[in-house]
């Protein structure tokens, strides 16, 4: 009997082993077994989009003051003025710390002023990061100038930043109260020394570049690849008079190069939405595209684009980044991972009723690792809301999926 019970016990317990070995292979093997997991497809639009630095054209007539003064604006930029209007009154000054305070006064009225919340975080993010690397680069290797013009462009946005972060819109409570302030410090000055007036009418911007008699609407107009290679990198004629310019023309420019096989699909004489990325304005403007000249031995490409329209708040700054939308794509969105080749045809592996099925697809577009698929191509194409299968390498039309 004590023999029995130990035979019996030894075979519990080789029976056990056995299902705790069955148990741990079956665990192990499906460690290394590939899952078989879904995506849902359906219907999407993507944008196209080409990305270009270059810079603005226009007609801008220069306005001067005697140096020495402060200047008190008498319109906002991007204001339209009358001929003859007053633009502004220049102040003698003799403490040299009540002239900074007023200086610094002005800065931050227009600081506030170009100033919005209509961005989001991470884009705004984005924009600061590359504004510092900018500056940063600029000063490594010496160009001091740019620093100090991005300043403003670098604090606007942390600006827009904070705005974002309060869920407002502006700075109109704190423009009012510096205004306030900017009155009152200018009432205790003697006498206007003298009154700006416009010789011509147009738009009023209280800022200058030194660049206002080089890019002009006939250069744009007379623009080669060489020519405006020539034209960026040459020298700004600013002056210490200057106390802003005139827009004298409501029609203005954007030019910039590429490369042919970057713009391959911008037509002349159509338009596109375009989008200035560090612009404190950042909704799309609609412009046309008036001339596109490409080297076919170098590659290089020019694009002239040109507009009608003049936004509220938009920086006129010269030289700009720009998204230009080449075109809107709606289809299906699938990941290109699941994309394979059947007889020539592509598509992609789908489970209908538990059993693996090929769809074929016709991509009209591709980016970021997904792609976009035409939709209602007929029978046997792939249609909305059917699952793609992600993950197996070893499926065929007709294997069954747990």
């Amino acid at each position: 009997m004590p023999q029995n019970k130990n035979k019996t016990k030894i075979a519990a317990i080789a029976l056990l082993c056995a299902l705790a070995m069955v148990y741990l292979g079956y665990h192990i093997a499906s460690i290394f077994k590939d899952e078989a997991n879904l995506f849902l497809v359906e219907p999407v639009t993507e944008y196209n989009t080409l990305d270009v630095s270059g810079c603005i054209f226009r007609d801008e007539t220069v306005i001067y003051a005697a140096s020495g003064g402060i200047c008190a604006y008498t319109h906002g930029n991007g204001e339209k003025v009358a001929k003859d209007s007053t633009l502004a009154n220049t102040y003698f000054v003799d403490s040299d710390d009540l002239a900074k305070k007023i200086n610094d006064l002005n800065y931050r009225i227009d600081v506030l002023e170009d100033s919005n919340g209509r961005k989001s975080l991470a884009q705004l993010d984005k924009q600061i990061e590359e504004c510092r690397e900018k500056i940063a680069s600029n000063l490594a290797w010496g160009n001091t100038s740019f620093a100090q013009s991005a300043e403003k462009e670098l604090l606007v946005l942390l600006h827009e930043r904070a705005l974002v972060e309060k869920n407002n819109d502006d700075y109109s409570s704190e423009i009012t109260l510096l205004k306030t302030e900017q009155t009152l410090l200018l009432s205790s000055l003697s006498a206007s020394s003298a009154e700006i007036t416009a010789e011509n009418s147009g738009y009023f911007y209280s800022y200058t570049d030194g660049y206002e008699t080089i890019f002009t609407s006939q250069a744009a107009k007379e623009l080669t690849i060489e020519s405006y290679n020539s034209l960026i990198r040459s020298n700004s004629l600013s002056s210490s008079a200057a106390i802003g310019k005139i827009a004298t023309s409501y029609k203005w420019y954007f030019a910039c190069s590429t490369t042919a096989q970057m713009c391959e699909q911008i037509v002349a004489d159509k338009t596109y939405s375009v989008t200035f990325i560090d612009n404190a304005y950042s909704d799309p403007i609609t412009l046309l595209a008036e001339k596109k000249i490409t080297d076919t031995e170098t590659g290089e490409a020019l694009l002239v684009f040109s507009s009608s329209t003049l936004p509220r708040n938009f920086d006129f700054s010269r030289f700009q980044r720009a998204q230009v939308t080449v075109e809107e794509v709606k289809g299906l969105r699938i990941p290109s991972s699941s994309v394979r080749v059947f007889d020539g045809q592509t598509g992609v592996y789908v489970i209908k009723e538990g059993v693996c099925r090929i769809r074929k697809i016709d991509i009209l577009f591709e980016k970021d690792g997904y792609c976009i698929a035409a939709e209602g191509s007929g029978s046997g194409y792939i249609s909305r809301y059917e699952r793609i299968i992600l993950g197996d390498n070893e499926l065929y039309d007709g294997k069954v999926i747990d």
